[in-house]
């Protein structure tokens, strides 16, 4: 929220740039933490890693310090019971849940994959941990590449034309698993879906702050996000009782699933409007 008010132009793109430091974080964190567990307890690199976190907070505090301090004359402008009544007239909006639908059914085909992806490598590939962390890995590399692309893109033209296409791809090439399942093909249907399984993220937080906007970003957020990993928590546990009872193949066609409705319900949204004020972006 902190950054859309600070690039409000280029939010997809500054959004995906931000994004770039967690895909890293998710791809190297596995490794540096397999390593440090050669040197530490697990005790010492939870502790570790909590004086980094409380460390990176205050380098967050100072950053961002004179976005967050209101100005005297705003601060005389803030009216918390106009706030409140605002972002309930915003959640009246059906775009606003149609929105959180789609960050939970793309939130629900990730967690699904990272859940059986590695069960599948080992259980009927017999991978090792350094091939299973290997194709894992294309996953999320692939998509630090592609997600600032894709951020720029939908500056650019747009939002839903960037989503659609990026969730359509992602339905085809997860249905594509169902036959190439197997060697080198399955290693190249990974990298080809890692190329828009984590840059579509970001766009949907910035077409969420686009309808939102400025003045009710961060509550929109919070709504969208809750109502998101809501749906998520439940896709694993459904993921796998499909994979103990019908195998990886309909595993695969689950995600298709998920990903075509996404962006079947992506088509149907106004995602062109800020429902504060009902101008057109």
């Amino acid at each position: 929220s902190t950054l859309s008010r600070s690039f409000p132009n280029d939010r997809g793109t500054v959004l995906s740039f931000h994004g770039i430091g967690g895909s890293i974080g998710d791809a190297g964190g596995p490794f540096v933490t397999g390593l440090l567990l050669y040197l530490l307890g697990w005790q010492k690199i939870l502790s570790f890693y909590g004086v980094i976190a409380i460390g990176f907070a205050f380098v967050f505090l100072f950053s961002v310090s004179k976005i967050l301090k209101p100005s005297e004359s705003k601060k005389d402008q803030i009216n918390y019971a106009r706030h409140i009544s605002t972002v309930f007239r915003a959640l009246k909006q059906p775009v606003i849940w149609g929105i959180a639908a789609v960050k939970g059914l793309r939130g629900m085909s990730l967690v699904a994959l990272l859940t059986i992806l590695p069960l599948y490598f080992y259980d009927d590939l017999s991978m090792g941990p350094s091939s299973r962390g290997l194709h894992i890995g294309l996953l999320i590399v692939v998509g630090i590449i592609t997600k600032p692309l894709a951020g720029y893109l939908s500056d650019r033209f747009g939002r839903k034309q960037i989503l659609i296409p990026g969730l359509i791809w992602s339905s085809l090439i997860a249905l594509s698993l169902v036959f190439f399942s197997q060697g080198i093909f399955l290693a190249i249907s990974i990298v080809l879906l890692g190329v828009f399984l984590y840059p579509d993220q970001p766009i949907i937080t910035a077409a969420t702050l686009d309808i939102a906007g400025e003045n009710i970003s961060s509550s929109v957020l919070g709504v969208t996000g809750t109502i998101s990993l809501a749906m998520s928590t439940m896709s694993p546990l459904m993921a796998g009782a499909i994979y103990q009872n019908f195998g990886f193949d309909m595993v695969m066609v689950y995600l298709g699933i998920l990903f075509a409705l996404a962006a079947a319900l992506t088509f149907t949204l106004p995602l062109n409007v800020n429902i504060t004020d009902g101008s057109k972006l």
